[in-house]
């Protein structure tokens, strides 16, 4: 029985994980899509208040259970991976 209840808990979670990646993805792709017009621009990529600021809402918005701090480093690595998208950029 304890078995089953959490083959049930983890479904859910491969569900969310699902979720959570066409996100990722969906962000990454707009990403480009900034980096595109940065490039044009000749503005550079790496963009500190804008990070700051991402970070900040971030902070104001958790309700947890996850701390500001694993927040901020969760979304630390999305910023620079989306960075180095916008870098790779051709």
């Amino acid at each position: 029985m304890k078995g089953s209840k959490i083959e049930d808990y983890r479904k859910k979670i491969d569900s969310i994980d699902k979720k959570v990646l066409e996100l990722l993805n969906r962000r990454a792709k707009i990403a480009i899509k900034i980096g595109e017009i940065k490039k044009i621009n000749k503005i550079k990529v790496k963009a500190p208040e804008r990070e700051r600021k991402i970070l900040e809402n971030l902070k104001k918005i958790n309700s947890g259970p996850f701390s500001d701090q694993a927040i901020q480093k969760i979304f630390k690595t999305i910023i620079i991976e989306s960075r180095k998208l916008q870098s790779d950029l051709k």
